[in-house]
């Protein structure tokens, strides 16, 4: 009766409080605008920060002095393609466009002028027929936005194309779109997805190829004619609230990178860069112009430095009323730099308008800057492309690793049960080994950017050395697995505490350039965080506290503690995480105080996460535009209702699906579970052999094996969390079963 009478308590509060988090007024909607305000945004696309600081010389650090620069996480959803760049930019949202590789298929990237001829037809009779809407004679459309929409609705991607667009114009504002990068007979209009409203329509603008001429001196014989197109600009400036203006003469070098010469790609760049500078500066300093806020945006990386992990891309804002600095955002929480997602927000916020709750980015803002911005900048870059070119072949190698090591020690044990001492040794130390690796790459961001190789020999020296180290201080009750737990465990949660300075530039931490997370805790260290605590902490327990209640009480309190730091919005701001943590920690504490996981207990771990939940959420909505994912997700669920918690849930189930097919993740969380369940079952009965011996590490195993199943449900990879968090379990079982001289087959 005690315990049910808890649970409805837990429950009844915590629907309490859902409820008044519900019910607090939040504003929708837009602000009225500000009057007589303008901002441009130029495009000068698949160029490099390097580029404009090698080729864009005096003129751009002319610009950069006048402003703010930052580097932009240029990721959108799914495979790379330039369309998905402009899309994500003018959705305010992560978005994804199909493009078709034959040209007379791509209309998805092609936009005309009202009255252009294209196939015998001019493109407002297009427009008619594609969506059954007129238009003017001065505006351009889109005529990709059916494929789009479709396309996303089918990805389950919650995206409005064209929701920036649409926005100013329901705010009475006018946009204007100018410019191209046509090559040939291929159209590439994508500066459209930026500018057009929501019925893919621009009210004012030119697309088309008046403002090319002939210069058989050029790529593909084509320039832009910067005298006409300089007027034009300046008309449409005036005459409009936003425009953009695509230069695309550098996006032009960009379609031919793979096929001509790197001096030639050089000479290229530094001629259209050095064109383009000079067509901004006049702008940015004609002092009869209006404009209050200028941007310049590198919508997607080159296709060779995209393949060459350099995905983060230059951003320069230039706003009159400000001062110069360093970009960031609330999206990132990262000086220097900002999401794609962040430019729409950053322009509605210019004019006034609070964005839309489909908008996943925050306005960009600018931090003081005591060194060099460039170089600063320069700095970061530099690292990100370094973890970014050592985390696919470092991390393959290790869960290679992982799983080979205990397949062959799994079937060591059982077809060679006498085991001598030198064998052991040996074996701890590989197990301490890989148990160190976690711990190694959290440390290594605090030696300067390695290649590749330098990363493998860095990893492997440091690794061992941790092994060796936890070897040489080991004795009866202090043993190594013990050792690199606890200390992976204190590394991280001091880092997460500190800002995950160490996570950010982490070959195991998150990626930037990837876009998915940018700051708190990454699903790889949240689950290492998992494993290690409790491992650890257990480990400790069966050694010197097995007879101690009160380190019962202990373990309660590092483990709220680790919750909070995990699920915090100003710390580690992952709720799936705390929603895991929470479970494995329960699992942890009940089996700890001798209490059997029943079904009214699992009521009781339920409704303790729900209680968890609803205050971090409950603490991400008092922080304004500093709300996190959770917080997001929750304003957005209260908007558009119950069918977007669904969307929610069904985009998780997706992306891990996907991930239990393609990532590698997989394959470790697959063996370390069949090892477990197959040494601990019968007819081998290991686990009942480890419980008499170590009873509270193997509470403390079922705590991580319940903790890596919901990391496996409640994150969008799950299966990255499950695996990581599984590991520390697999390896300490198997050292557990050596170090006793457990007899797995007689």
């Amino acid at each position: 009766m005690g315990i049910l009478k808890k649970t409805k308590e837990i429950i009844i509060c915590a629907f309490v409080l859902m409820f008044l988090i519900a019910n607090v007024p939040i504003v929708f909607g837009s602000e009225t605008a500000r009057q007589n305000k303008k901002a441009v945004l130029f495009i000068l696309d698949g160029i490099t920060l390097k580029d404009l600081s090698d080729y864009g010389s005096v003129y751009f650090k002319d610009l950069a002095g006048k402003g703010f620069l930052g580097l932009m996480s240029s990721r959108t959803v799914g495979v790379y393609n330039k369309a998905s760049g402009y899309l994500t930019i003018g959705s305010g949202n992560k978005a994804s466009l199909y493009v078709a590789q034959k040209p007379a298929e791509k209309t998805e990237t092609l936009a005309l002028n009202a009255n252009e001829i294209y196939n015998g037809n001019t493109g407002k009779n297009y427009y008619l027929w594609q969506t059954g809407k007129q238009t003017n004679n001065n505006s351009v459309v889109y005529l990709g936005l059916a494929q789009t929409l479709r396309e996303n609705r089918a990805a389950n991607i919650d995206v409005v194309p064209g929701l920036l667009g649409e926005t100013l114009k329901e705010n009475k504002l006018k946009i204007a779109v100018l410019g191209n990068a046509d090559k040939d007979d291929e159209h590439h209009r994508e500066a459209a997805l930026i500018a057009m409203d929501k019925n893919g329509r621009v009210e004012e603008g030119s697309v088309g190829r008046e403002f090319l001429k002939k210069d058989p001196r050029r790529l593909f014989g084509t320039k832009t004619d910067y005298e006409r197109f300089l007027k034009e600009a300046q008309k449409l400036i005036k005459r409009n609230d936003f425009t953009v203006i695509d230069l695309g003469d550098v996006s032009r070098i960009d379609f031919a990178e793979e096929i001509i010469m790197d001096s030639v790609i050089k000479k290229e760049k530094k001629k259209a860069i050095k064109e383009a500078m000079i067509l901004i500066k006049k702008i940015v300093f004609d002092q009869k112009s209006s404009v209050g806020l200028i941007m310049m945006v590198t919508p997607n990386p080159s296709l060779m430095e995209y393949k060459n992990k350099e995905r983060l891309t230059p951003l320069i804002l230039i706003e009159k009323s400000r001062n110069k600095g360093t970009l960031t955002s609330s999206t990132t929480r990262t000086k220097g730099i900002v999401s794609n997602t962040d430019i729409a927000p950053t322009i509605l916020n210019y004019f006034g308008i609070k964005p839309s709750p489909m908008m996943i980015g925050r306005p960009v803002k600018a931090e003081p800057q005591k060194q060099s911005t460039i170089e600063y900048l320069t700095e970061i870059n530099k690292r990100k492309i370094s973890v970014g070119q050592a985390r696919q072949p470092v991390l393959i190698s290790y869960i290679v690793a992982i799983i080979t090591m205990l397949i062959i020690v799994a079937m060591v044990l059982l077809f060679y049960p006498t085991r001598s001492s030198l064998y052991f040794k040996l074996i701890n130390f590989l197990l301490g080994f890989l148990l160190a690796v976690p711990l190694t790459l959290l440390v290594l961001p605090l030696i300067p950017p390695l290649s590749v190789y330098l990363n493998f020999v860095f990893l492997i020296m440091f690794s061992a050395v941790v092994g060796a180290i936890s070897m040489k201080v080991e004795k009866e009750k202090l043993e190594s697995p013990m050792i690199i737990c606890i200390l992976t465990t204190i590394f991280l949660a001091i880092d997460v505490l500190g800002g995950s300075l160490l996570m950010r530039n982490s070959i195991m931490g998150f990626d930037p350039m990837e876009g998915a997370r940018f700051y708190g805790i990454g699903n790889e260290y949240m689950g290492v965080l998992i494993g290690s605590s409790i491992i650890g902490l257990m480990l400790l327990k069966d050694a010197y506290f097995s007879k101690n209640r009160n380190y019962n009480y202990f373990l309660l309190f590092i483990f709220v503690f680790l919750v909070l730091c995990i699920g915090s919005p100003q710390i580690g701001a992952n709720v799936g995480g705390a929603i895991a943590a929470s479970a494995a920690y329960l699992v942890v504490i009940l089996k700890s105080f001798d209490k059997k996981i029943d079904l009214k207990k699992i009521i009781i771990i339920g409704g303790i996460i729900f209680l968890v939940i609803s205050l971090i959420v409950g603490i991400d909505l008092t922080r304004g535009t500093e709300t996190s994912h959770a917080g997001r997700a929750f304003l957005l669920i209260k908007k558009e209702g119950f069918r977007e918690a669904l969307n929610i849930v069904d985009r998780k189930i997706s992306m891990n699906l996907r991930l239990i097919q393609y990532t590698i993740w997989s394959k470790v969380l697959i063996v370390s579970l069949l090892i477990i369940a197959f040494l601990s079952g019968k007819p081998l009965g290991v686990f009942q052999k480890i419980k008499e011996k170590r009873l509270a590490f193997s509470n403390g195993l079922i705590g991580v094996i319940a903790g890596s199943f919901i990391a496996l449900i409640f994150n969008d990879s799950g299966v990255v969390a499950a695996a990581t968090t599984i590991i520390f379990a697999a390896i300490t079982l198997v050292y557990g079963i050596i170090k006793e001289k457990i007899v797995v087959i007689h």
